[in-house]
């Protein structure tokens, strides 16, 4: 059985804090005498589910288009419910029985508040101290998914910023970087999650990229 743990795209994606929204333009359509249809789209890269690459916090780090796409593909997910609040923090007292895992699937809950301002605005975030937690004790991680908007909590945005440093840094701990698949859709039953599968759009010298997310149970 496959689910799929990422959001479709649209005008009524939400997006982190005053980004600017999803625009869907009809370029030909067929209703109006055209031979097809076709539209432009313009959106930010990190717009809905997406993932964040090492180069959106350094110059040196790889884009997205620049990993292989067994990078992307994870055998051992691990699914982490914890309670947490608007704009608070997760530390480490959060990340308690993580066994060995390459994707920590972090569900909060707070996917519930998708349609609404404070999914924007009021998200949860991973602290600085959770962020070194993870790069120095959990070397198997290789991506970290949440099902709110941004680590980056939008009522913490300095420390945000650093916790995506920490995490995507290519030097720190001397392991690997770590990928961030942001706005999942962690809502069904994932009991039996087996593998998971994160394809992003692959273009070339850009740092995050939204993405399609498909699980095995």
């Amino acid at each position: 059985m496959f689910k799929l743990l990422s959001y479709p795209l649209s005008e009524k994606t939400p997006l982190y804090g005053e980004t600017k929204s999803v625009i869907v333009e009809a370029e030909k359509q067929i209703s109006k005498g055209d031979s097809c249809n076709t539209f432009y789209l313009k959106f930010s890269n990190h717009s809905g589910t997406h993932i964040d690459s090492p180069n959106h916090f350094y110059e040196n780090g790889r884009s997205l288009s620049q990993y292989s796409i067994e990078e992307f593909i994870f055998t051992k997910p691990f699914l982490l419910d914890i309670e947490i609040g608007e704009g608070q923090l997760i530390t480490s007292k959060f990340l308690k029985n993580i066994p060995t895992c390459d994707l920590l699937l972090i569900r909060s809950g707070f996917y519930k508040y998708r349609n609404l301002e404070k999914y924007k605005f009021n998200n949860p975030g991973i602290s600085v101290e959770a962020a070194k937690t993870i790069r120095e004790n959990y070397p198997d991680i290789r991506a970290i998914g949440v099902d709110f908007i941004s680590i980056s909590s939008y009522s913490h945005r300095e420390e945000g910023r650093q916790s995506h440093r920490i995490l995507l840094d290519p030097c720190y701990h001397k392991n690997s970087p770590i990928l961030l698949i942001e706005d999942m859709n962690l809502s069904d039953d994932l009991a039996g999650l087996k593998k998971v599968f994160a394809v992003p759009i692959f273009f070339e010298g850009v740092d995050s990229m939204p993405c399609t997310v498909i699980g095995e149970l």
